[in-house]
């Protein structure tokens, strides 16, 4: 599975927390990591990616060109970069050969050791639905599996517009492509959970 970080410095709280759960939770190898970071942010992004480096299999950058632009149509922006990563991602031996993305949120934490292991394990026992995540109320919450499947499958994506964030003008697409995922959420038994839950 490929884990893909947005780095995004003005986020209040930043990345500490999120890096320490990871860092506590123990090694990923047969993962990978992607940063998505705007090419002002490539600094911080990178940083972020050598404290996580030696938890995964691989790291890789996913650089959004600098543009004049809201919080809101940066977020857009890395969240398709990294789906037309995922796309373009052509796995090495020992990788799964048709990868699935992980998409996460930085105010979300896991809080178990093995704990992407365990997510990627789900996933595929839930017969490894185009997406995967927390799906409440017409809302995509936190972080969400991406299959290629969802990419080819897709007919929003491409008429995103600048006003309206991805997580709420790809609900429909998103969650009726997909399941709810019992490691995510925001109370037990999710081992995967807001920073304040």
């Amino acid at each position: 599975m490929i884990l893909t970080i947005p780095y995004n410095p003005t986020i209040p709280g930043g990345y500490d927390k999120l890096t320490s759960a990871i860092l506590r939770y123990g090694r990923h190898p047969n993962h990978l990591l992607f940063v998505a970071a705007k090419e002002e942010h490539e600094d911080g992004a990178f940083a972020l990616a050598m404290k996580l480096r030696e938890q995964f299999g691989g790291y890789f950058a996913v650089t959004v060109p600098n543009r004049q632009e809201t919080g809101l149509q940066a977020s857009n922006r890395m969240f398709v970069a990294a789906l037309d990563a995922l796309r373009d991602h052509v796995p090495s031996y020992g990788e799964m050969p048709d990868p699935v993305m992980l998409y996460f949120s930085p105010s979300w934490h896991p809080r178990k050791p093995r704990w992407l292991d365990e997510f990627q394990a789900e996933y595929y026992l839930s017969g490894a639905p185009m997406t995967f995540g927390c799906f409440g109320k017409g809302k995509v919450d936190g972080p969400v599996a991406i299959s290629r499947r969802f990419l080819a499958e897709t007919k929003l994506l491409r008429f995103l517009p600048q006003d309206k964030h991805w997580r709420e003008f790809l609900a429909w697409e998103i969650i009726n492509n997909g399941l709810q995922s019992e490691a995510l959420g925001q109370s037990l038994p999710a081992y995967i959970r807001p920073s304040n839950s």
